[in-house]
């Protein structure tokens, strides 16, 4: 079985697309196809193990799983648990205040990036599949959020700040390194 992290986009944020993750927890439990499933928040962050191939075959079952429990089935986005690690660990900005710090991953896990330069005040750098981004001046008030990223990328993504990674983090290394 591998080990993977998986970030479901746009749970349980102001009141829309209500997913308890108890109940994820538990329809994950009745297939029977993933272990030690865990959550972490409320916002979609969790981590099991499966037999699935590749982080794109989990985020395929895990979405049919989902389309037929939910109306509005949210876009999964996976990785295994080592790539996870390697990328928090080896995360650029370190220097940089952490909560000003935050990770966006991709739909695909395969883009690189446009090598356009950060402008003057907020800085981001591409990695396979994953975007690291520093706003000074914080998330909410920048206008290259989420949904900016989407647009020009043209595919989903999810973005999460560092605390949460740093605590799936922790999580992935205590649970789930083999």
């Amino acid at each position: 079985m591998k080990s993977y992290i998986v970030f479901l986009r746009g749970i349980n944020v102001g009141g829309k697309r209500k997913l308890p993750m108890k109940s994820l927890q538990s329809w994950l439990a009745e297939s029977g196809d993933y272990q030690a499933v865990k959550s972490y928040l409320q916002t979609g962050n969790v981590l099991l193990k499966t037999t699935a191939t590749s982080p794109k075959a989990l985020e395929d079952q895990l979405e049919k799983l989902l389309q037929s429990k939910m109306q509005d089935a949210p876009t999964v986005l996976a990785r295994t648990v080592e790539d996870y690690i390697s990328a928090i660990e080896n995360r650029p900005f370190q220097e940089q205040a952490l909560e000003k710090s935050y990770l966006c991953l991709l739909k695909s896990a395969d883009y690189q990036g446009q090598q356009k330069p950060s402008d003057e005040v907020e800085k981001w750098e591409w990695r396979k599949g994953m975007l690291f981004l520093y706003y000074p001046n914080g998330y909410g008030r920048s206008k290259r959020a989420n949904n900016y990223w989407e647009r020009q990328l043209k595919m989903p993504c999810s973005s999460r700040n560092y605390k949460t990674c740093l605590h799936l983090l922790a999580l992935a290394k205590s649970t789930y390194v083999d």
